[in-house]
Parts: structure tokens; sequence; C-alpha cells
């Protein structure tokens, strides 16, 4: 099997028997990285796959984002699929949720992260903070990898300042941008394991270094772990060389296993609003 055709190895589990669980991160993996992150938006035709692989017997879908929970289940659109926002820390499946106390915890100390962040967003023009429950993301995108390189680093001392007067932090570079949490807090692998069922064949695909942990936890379960170009972890056990590359091997699933009929699938717009019926301990 060549080493970049994960489709065709959750293929071939799946029709063997196994249950099959599909986890894939947002911004970078079903969708390109936009100049804005509101301009990612999913094609009509990748949702219409997410559909009809979701609607497959002892088939699940989800998607395990560093946007907020809101942000992706609007984004994407289909309220049957199972979704972890927040990095992980805002996990929805089915009716129900489960929220990491961190995510509070969180927003007791966010107004002087922003304040401290202030000085250096207004000397690199194009930067920004985007505030998310539990987290903050320091984006840079729209920068130069010499102003960028200069721009973390300020970033990172204007939060090392805040050390002696604040809980210890999460401080880590994902795809073009800095993503600020509590240490401690849920990552994406917390949402791996509340999200994959039992028994089944864990597909993850995802291509930052916020997806280290969801790696790991998928490896441990002898699933397949697909890294999205050159920023994807170290960890996984499959590469491809870019998001259309990965979307591509998606529809490939999607046409292998649920036929032509997946083109042009209706889907159910709106959200599902879920109830919380679970805060775990950190």
């Amino acid at each position: 099997m060549p080493a970049h055709d994960w489709a065709t190895a959750a293929a071939a589990g799946y029709r063997a028997g196994r249950p099959l669980t599909l986890l894939f991160d947002y911004d970078g993996t079903l969708t390109p990285i936009a100049a804005l992150p509101a301009l990612a938006v999913l094609p009509p035709a990748t949702r219409d796959a997410l559909a009809g692989l979701a609607a497959l017997p002892r088939a699940a879908v989800g998607v395990v984002s560093g946007r907020s929970l809101d942000s992706v289940r609007e984004l994407v659109g289909l309220p049957g699929l199972r979704y972890a926002g927040s990095g992980g820390m805002h996990i929805s499946f089915g009716a129900e949720e489960a929220i990491d106390p961190a995510l509070a915890e969180f927003d007791a100390i966010a107004d002087a992260l922003l304040t401290a962040l202030s000085s250096p967003v207004k000397s690199f023009p194009g930067t920004w903070v985007e505030r998310k429950p539990g987290c903050l993301s320091v984006h840079y995108r729209q920068l130069t990898p010499p102003r960028a390189a200069g721009f973390v680093e300020e970033a990172r001392e204007a939060l090392a300042e805040l050390a002696p007067d604040c809980p210890p932090l999460r401080v880590r570079a994902v795809t073009q941008a800095l993503e600020v949490a509590l240490a401690g807090a849920w990552t994406k692998g917390d949402a791996v394991d509340r999200l994959a069922g039992v028994d089944a064949l864990v597909v993850f695909a995802g291509d930052g270094a916020n997806d280290e942990e969801a790696v790991a936890a998928v490896n441990a379960r002898g699933g397949l772990t697909v890294g999205v170009g050159p920023e994807a972890p170290a960890a996984v056990r499959l590469r491809v060389a870019d998001q259309n590359e990965f979307v591509a091997g998606l529809h490939r699933l999607a046409a292998s296993l649920c036929g032509a009929a997946v083109v042009g699938r209706p889907h159910p717009g709106g959200v599902v609003t879920p109830r919380v019926i679970h805060q775990g301990a950190r």
C-alpha cells in the first residue's frame, strides 16, 4: 500500500467488519488555511462526503478543531457528526457534551492575557488575537516568515512576564498561530478518547502541533494517523503532501464505501443544541 493511501486502509478495515470512526481537524485538513478564519468554508462536495460516511452503519464521523465548538459545528453544518472545539476542551456527541473545567478557569485570566498581548499585536500590523472558550489563538498568518519569527518571540516574552501572577500556561506554535491555554487543559487527545467509540478502527487526520495528542491517542489504539502537509506531527503513520491530497482521499473513501449516492446527497442544515451532562476533573 502506498504510504499516503489511508483511504484504502480505512475501507479495508470497514469491509472486514470493524466499526469505523473518522476524526478530522478542520483548518488545514478539511479546508485550506485561509487568510482569515472566517474564509475557511467547507466545500459542498466535502460536506456531502462526510455526510455519506456518517450515514453508514458501524461508522461515525467527527471534527476535532481548535475553533470554538459553536464555530466548527456551524461551519460543518452536519448535526449528526461528533464535534470537539477549543482544542478538545469542549466535546459534543449526539445530544450530550463534555466540558473541561479549564474553560472557566482560563476565562478568568483571559483579559490579562489580552492586555499583555496588545503591545506585540500593535507592533506587528496584520496580527490579531482570537478569544475562544478556554484558549486564545494569536494569529500571524499575514506576516512574512522573518516578521512572524519576531512577532512570536515578542508574544512569548509578553506572556512570560505574566508567569508570577497567573496559572501555568501551555503556549505552543500551531499552523500560523500561537495557541494559549492552561497547562493541563484537555487536548485533542482527550477528545479522541471520548469520541472514538468501542472497538472501532479510528482514523485521525491533522496538520499541526496541536494534533500531537490526538495522534498519540489514535496510535495507542492501533488506528490510522494521517499527517497533512509539512507541519503535521512527526508520529503520524501515514502522510499526504497537502490538504488537497487529503480531501481527494476522503472522496475516494466515500466513493468506495458509499458509492455514487454520496454525490449531491442532501444534508440537514442548522445546529443541534446539546445538553451538558459531564464536567470531568482536570
